[in-house]
């Protein structure tokens, strides 16, 4: 910026102020031209850290969604983990039930084929033995099957 001539530049430069009795626009200018080429540098200075702050904002943020992915990914896996055990559960339990119907079903079934094949009579005229009838019935049951 062009400094203009000061018309009271003795009185300015011997007490440091201008002379109040000059009328010179010219010590009012320059004045102005210094404070504003300070403005504008400051405003150059917080613009850059603007600039730093804003940058590190975003890489911050960026990082907060790549934090919020994986918080997300982690709870998506537990969730699956929980249903999955869940269906687990209910299902040993289903199989549980299941084996516990079919051993009442087989139980019942060998009792008929007992009263069937009189178990108590055999077994006190000792001519068969348990084991034996149990084979009896597990080869009936194969043949059922066949």
């Amino acid at each position: 910026m062009n400094k203009l001539e000061c018309t009271c530049i003795d009185a300015y430069k011997i007490r440091n102020m201008r002379d109040p009795n000059c009328c010179a626009c010219s010590c009012d200018y320059n004045d102005l031209a210094e404070q504003l080429a300070k403005a504008n540098e400051r405003v150059s200075d917080l613009e850059s850290k603007l600039e730093a702050v804003t940058q590190e904002a975003r890489v911050q943020a960026s990082e907060l969604d790549t934090q919020k992915g994986i918080v997300q990914s982690v709870q998506d896996k537990f969730n699956l983990r929980v249903y999955d055990f869940n269906i687990s559960k209910a299902l040993d339990i289903a199989l549980s039930k299941f084996a516990i119907e079919q051993q009442v079903k087989g139980a019942l079934e060998f009792a008929g084929y007992l009263d069937c094949s009189n178990f108590s009579a055999a077994i006190a005229a000792k001519e068969s033995g348990f084991f034996q009838l149990v084979e009896s019935f597990s080869q009936q049951l194969r043949k059922e099957q066949e």
